[in-house]
């Protein structure tokens, strides 16, 4: 036979509302409180101490590490630091010995500015004094050259003397209508060596004579153009050859009068030629005569 067991008794009201408060109280006692909550136990205190303990430490720890990092940063950017000074104190004292040396070497330039300006004020001075000396010696020689002249293309004898020399220079004033003695005549001689055939040098005893041959071998090549002075005229053996009649110059005036003829040929100038030692130009016919003294008239008037 079966058993049959009783239900159980439906709570009531009142012991529901027990159930329920008890219920509340436990989940009260069991629920963790914060700090500041008056009700805490004693353990619960301790275990907040030590957390917060614990941070403190940790806390501490991280700021002896970073005072740490930062001396260690520190130590770096001194000894860094303390090397820059050194380098820059190293540059400084460079500075200082450049600066000295750059002063010293100023003084110097100065000093040999002003001796290199007295030096160039004394080449000018004795260049100055040199091209005086020069024109005076020109002079002289010009002076000394004032009586002879040159007569040129004339070939040489075998055993030739002064006698021959001279009845030569007075055979030319004969063909030239000069009267010309052998007391007229200072010295006569031929330049250069003796186996070459060179100028015969004749110094008159007056500027006059040598003036009147001068003249005389103009106009008589101008006369006779097609039978000019040769050495026909001077009674000479041998094939016939022109002979030229100028008068004598210095060393210094030959060159000058080589370049001139030079320059007339190049520059269209009609006339070139000599007189009383000097050179003269003429660009045309009607135009003015330019003395040439010296190489430097020619450049100025190349420029021209």
């Amino acid at each position: 036979m079966p058993l049959r067991r009783t239900p159980p008794n439906t709570p009531s009201t009142e012991d529901l509302t027990l159930i329920n408060t008890a219920a509340t109280r436990s989940r009260a006692l069991t629920t963790p409180l914060a700090g500041s909550t008056p009700n805490l136990s004693s353990t619960e205190n301790e275990n907040i101490a030590g957390g917060l303990k614990r941070k403190r430490d940790d806390c501490t720890c991280c700021m002896d590490e970073i005072r740490s990092m930062i001396a260690a940063a520190n130590a770096r950017t001194d000894k860094k630091l303390s090397a820059v000074q050194a380098t820059l104190s190293d540059i400084l004292t460079q500075n200082l010995d450049i600066k000295e040396s750059i002063s010293f070497i100023s003084h110097q330039y100065e000093d040999m500015k002003i001796k290199v300006e007295q030096l160039e004020k004394e080449r000018k001075a004795d260049h100055g004094y040199i091209s005086q000396l020069e024109e005076k010696l020109e002079n002289m020689e010009r002076l000394m050259c004032s009586s002879k002249i040159e007569i040129r293309n004339v070939p040489r004898k075998p055993g030739e003397n002064k006698d021959d020399l001279c009845a030569i220079v007075m055979e030319a004033g004969t063909t030239l209508n000069v009267n010309i003695q052998r007391t007229d005549l200072k010295d006569v001689y031929r330049a250069g060596k003796k186996d070459v055939p060179s100028a015969i040098v004749v110094d008159f005893l007056s500027v006059t004579t040598k003036e009147n041959i001068i003249n005389g071998a103009k106009q008589f090549n101008k006369t006779y153009k097609q039978n000019r002075l040769n050495t026909g005229h001077l009674k000479l053996g041998g094939p016939i050859k022109p002979v030229y009649v100028s008068e004598k110059l210095t060393h210094k005036t030959q060159r000058i009068y080589f370049l001139s003829r030079n320059f007339a040929k190049d520059n269209n100038y009609k006339y070139c030629w000599t007189s009383y030692g000097k050179v003269f130009l003429r660009k045309a016919d009607g135009s003015p005569q330019i003395l040439v003294k010296q190489e430097s008239d020619l450049i100025e008037l190349q420029g021209k």
